[in-house]
């Protein structure tokens, strides 16, 4: 019987996520930013009722960071692994209208895993004030939040699409990454992340009733009820005149 409210779903799309950078040194000669990447989810959810779900997620975001290098500066060092998994739980609410399509709305916490730099630093005496080295490194905790549009097909699976943002409460990942000018000048390129990001998203819901030759559901049909009327009333009008005419 739980299975018939249990339903699984697997989303993605393009995500931006959201690092901060610092600078003790030369800043006109080492510049990063972060551009578009994606991000997929896999989730499962259970009906509460009256349109409403709660339900677990896993993620995995990939974040797309990019160096810039000028002229007189050097450095072999990347930072920032690409991959964050994260897992937390999440409150959904539907709006169904009566052809099975609605808006909802989407409230959730995840629990972000930080990735490993892919060459971590040793930490070594400051420069400039700043320590270098991988100096935070720690489970994070991010708040999110879903708008989108659910469709429903005769099987009473589903697609979905809309947009998504998280916000991270704390810096849970940073690299103090030394650099290095060719006259000599040594500097730190700091890498910040609080696990936050915004992604748009298209998705597909399965039915897990479905997968049960025995409790599949019978496929709903979305008739007008007027039009039904009309054809019951002609039904009896003929099975009248046919009576009629044999008792004469």
């Amino acid at each position: 019987m739980a299975q018939r409210n249990f339903h699984i779903e697997i989303s993605g799309g393009p995500s931006r996520s959201f690092l901060s950078y610092e600078n003790s040194a030369f800043e006109p000669y080492f510049r990063s930013n972060t551009k578009w990447a994606w991000q997929g989810s896999l989730r499962g959810f259970y009906e509460l009722g009256n349109d409403l779900e709660l339900g677990v997620q896993f993620d995995l975001v990939k974040r797309n960071h990019w160096r810039t290098f000028l002229y007189d500066t050097v450095s072999s060092l990347s930072f920032l692994g690409d991959n964050v998994f994260q897992m937390g739980f999440v409150l959904r609410k539907t709006y169904f209208k009566p052809n099975q399509t609605g808006f909802f709305w989407q409230l959730g916490s995840s629990l972000i895993f930080p990735p490993p730099a892919f060459n971590p630093t040793v930490t070594e005496d400051p420069i400039d004030g700043l320590e270098t080295g991988m100096v935070i490194n720690t489970l994070g905790l991010g708040l999110n939040a879903e708008v989108g549009y659910k469709i429903l097909n005769r099987k009473e699976n589903y697609f979905t699409a809309g947009l998504r943002y998280q916000q991270g409460l704390y810096n849970f990942q940073q690299l103090n990454a030394p650099i290095f000018g060719l006259d000599g000048r040594p500097g730190v390129h700091q890498v910040t992340s609080k696990g936050s990001f915004a992604s748009a998203f298209l998705g597909y819901g399965i039915n897990t009733s479905n997968w049960s030759r025995h409790k599949r559901k019978i496929p709903k049909r979305y008739y007008n009820q007027n039009k039904i009327n009309a054809v019951l009333n002609n039904l009896q009008d003929r099975c009248l005149a046919v009576f009629l005419q044999f008792l004469l």
